[in-house]
């Protein structure tokens, strides 16, 4: 999704009257902060639903035993 981000960033640009490599500049930024928050999001909702489920003791690091 963040090539296609970088592209459409480009091709929107030019469609614009713009710089194709400025636009996918700016796609590529917007792409990857939007693919960035999304994981933050998607890891932290997935950390609620195992706590929620009472398994949350397996994610503090002091039930996770010695670390190598």
């Amino acid at each position: 999704m963040i090539a296609f981000g970088t592209v459409s960033g480009g091709a929107g640009a030019v469609l614009t009257g713009g710089n194709f490599w400025q636009g996918a500049v700016t796609g590529l930024v917007v792409s990857g902060l939007n693919h960035a928050l999304h994981k933050i999001q998607e890891n932290s909702m997935l950390e609620k639903a195992i706590r929620e489920g009472g398994y949350g003791a397996e994610l503090d690091d002091d039930h996770l035993g010695p670390h190598y």
